[in-house]
């Protein structure tokens, strides 16, 4: 069926097919600027980064003890971060080791590493420990990565893992604009 609409001709079909098409581009247009809305921008948090530096392996009564590296990522282009404190907590909760000594600053789209040796991070009874990551900035920046990445190796074998830190407390709320 064709019609006859604001001095031009269409068919139903057609009318229909081009309404779809243009909010279907308009879409594509806006919401690759919403995606950049999205993007969180804080002045300090606490992360929390749970790992498994020890696993039993089938057959095995002892369990085996994993390497593993601590990596913060400052995700950020224009502003540094400073992780105010790092602590390793065992499967029960208790506080095994406090990891920095001082603050450590991280430059804008750079990263820091630190290696943990097999049996430094042991759990105790359980498997799974954790570490605690504070960090904080003067400016609003892009929220930092937080991973952490477990492994062994043998003959001929090679075992990693990694895992991401969890947001626990965001604190930019105790920042003004």
């Amino acid at each position: 069926e064709l019609r006859y609409e604001y001095g031009m001709l269409f068919n139903h079909q057609g009318y229909l097919l081009s309404k779809i098409l243009i909010l279907f581009i308009l879409t594509i247009l806006f919401a690759n600027d919403l995606s950049y809305a999205d993007i969180k921008r804080t002045k300090g948090q606490t992360v929390y980064l749970s790992l498994y530096p020890t696993i039993k392996r089938a057959g095995k009564r002892a369990p085996t003890f994993l390497a593993t590296i601590l990596t913060i990522p400052n995700t950020d282009l224009r502003h540094p971060i400073t992780v105010n404190s790092i602590n390793y907590h065992d499967s029960n909760g208790t506080l095994k080791k406090h990891v920095l000594k001082e603050p450590l600053t991280i430059n804008p789209i750079s990263s820091k590493s630190m290696r943990f040796e097999k049996k430094e991070l042991y759990a105790g009874n359980g498997m799974a420990g954790c570490f605690i990551v504070a960090w904080k900035s003067t400016e609003r920046v892009s929220e930092p990565l937080v991973e952490g990445i477990i492994g062994t190796s043998g003959t001929g074998w090679v075992t990693s893992f990694v895992f991401f830190g969890r947001v626990i407390e965001d604190e930019s709320r105790y920042f003004s604009n």
